[in-house]
């Protein structure tokens, strides 16, 4: 109860320095046309050496939900829900907001993933010139248990040989951002350009670590992590405003809807989009998290 208390004091009292939304090729935010997104995570679960039983996901995934809800309450009508894993799913294009692990092989397909990234989250959302254009269909979380061992308790738990630990929930609240279209804190070179932040700013180079301001690194949606850090399961005003500005409790809600059949929202089928833009295959679009290896500027 000390923490929410705390998370919804920030969200109410503290000045936000500057968000990141993503954008379309059009210029427009990456956002959900509906007011609820419901995540459920793969039910083939951790396959490493770790094998966090899927009760254990289920639950952190509530908690990773719970943190973004509790701190936005009072200023948006966007809610997270989830769903128990009980189907395997797979990071596809399917309407399905998933969390998978990958256990055997870091990557997709043939396609290997970099191995210092934590987890990867891919969106999808129609490209076009009209109203539509930037509209979210679907986003999942992919978990880099290879090279990572995931944990719930993080800071008294060790990795397995060869690999760093990583705090379960810290990572899935990090990466719901991104499923709500927010970019990272600061420019991290997956872009040509800096993208500008909401005051208008170019985001400040993520490769000047010590020389970001504590805004900047102590988000949640900061693309770096210290092994086995929980600090991102506490959101900052910036990522609140992130969320809030784009999904205003003065705005309309529209309706909520979602392919999986599940508590935390009504739901009803979603319109098929027209043209989408697969984010694994747009490289300047993948939403990427590193952890902060021992040693590095």
């Amino acid at each position: 109860m000390r923490s929410l208390a705390l998370l919804l004091v920030l969200c109410a009292g503290s000045t936000a320095h500057g968000y990141v939304q993503t954008l379309s090729k059009h210029g427009n935010p990456v956002a959900w046309p509906s007011s609820c997104v419901v995540v459920q995570p793969d039910a083939r679960g951790d396959r490493s050496g770790d094998a966090i039983d899927l009760a254990t996901i289920d639950a952190t995934l509530a908690s990773a939900v719970g943190n973004w809800n509790g701190a936005c309450a009072d200023c948006t009508y966007m809610r997270l829900g989830f769903v128990k894993g009980y189907q395997a799913l797979d990071a596809v294009s399917d309407g399905r907001p998933s969390v998978v692990f990958r256990s055997d092989f870091w990557g997709r397909g043939d396609v290997a993933y970099d191995d210092s990234i934590i987890a990867l989250t891919t969106v999808w959302f129609v490209t076009s010139a009209g109203r539509t254009d930037g509209q979210i269909t679907d986003a999942d979380i992919e978990l880099n248990a290879v090279n990572y061992s995931f944990s719930v308790n993080a800071s008294t738990d060790t990795p397995r040989d060869g690999t760093m630990i990583a705090d379960l929930q810290n990572t899935l609240t990090h990466e719901l951002g991104h499923v709500m279209g927010l970019g990272h804190t600061c420019w991290d070179h997956i872009l040509p350009e800096p993208p500008l932040d909401n005051n208008g700013n170019p985001a400040p180079d993520c490769d000047l670590r010590e020389q970001l301001p504590a805004t900047v690194r102590e988000a949640t949606m900061y693309p770096y992590a210290d092994p086995g850090s929980i600090s991102m399961r506490t959101l900052t005003p910036d990522d609140v405003a992130g969320v809030c500005d784009h999904y205003p409790s003065t705005g309309t809600p529209t309706a909520c809807y979602s392919d999986i059949v599940g508590r935390g929202c009504d739901v009803t089928p979603a319109a098929p989009p027209r043209r989408l833009w697969l984010i694994a295959a747009v490289p300047l679009l993948w939403l990427a998290w590193r952890v902060r290896r021992r040693g590095s500027v």
